[in-house]
């Protein structure tokens, strides 16, 4: 006797670029979470309830490494996440979209999408993958 069951398949969604923000000379800086603005900080357009900015860190040494932030708008005051680059590697911050970020945010990618923010030369790339599904496979 062969017993019938089904298997689930688990299909990833690849990354996609969903928007390159640039800085934003006229944007008022986080004070709140970083006192004054620092000479190298720059902001960025505020992307669906969220605020980027990016800063050089001085690594104690004399040398200094870029770091990107991402924060709840409209103040800037919650901190979502953040990281710094290190030699060739760009500052670069991933997150999931759960209910504690903006409404903003999940207006627009469902819970559990998971963004990445990238800061290179030509601003910063937001990267966007959907929720991992689970679909029935025959």
């Amino acid at each position: 006797m062969i017993g019938a069951g089904s298997m689930l398949l688990v299909q990833p969604t690849p990354p996609q670029q969903v928007a390159v923000l640039h800085a934003d000379p006229d944007a008022e800086w986080p004070n709140q979470m970083f006192g004054a603005s620092p000479e190298d900080g720059q902001r960025y357009n505020e992307f669906h309830g969220l605020t980027v900015v990016t800063y050089d860190q001085n690594t104690g040494d004399g040398a200094s490494r870029p770091c990107l932030a991402v924060l709840t708008t409209p103040s800037g005051a919650g901190f979502a996440a953040g990281g710094c680059g290190a030699g060739p590697f760009p500052a670069t911050v991933s997150l999931q979209i759960t209910s504690l970020l903006p409404q903003a945010l999940r207006d627009e990618f469902p819970e559990d999408t998971s963004l990445q923010f990238v800061h290179d030369d030509a601003g910063v790339q937001v990267y966007a993958a959907q929720p991992t599904t689970a679909r029935p496979n025959p």
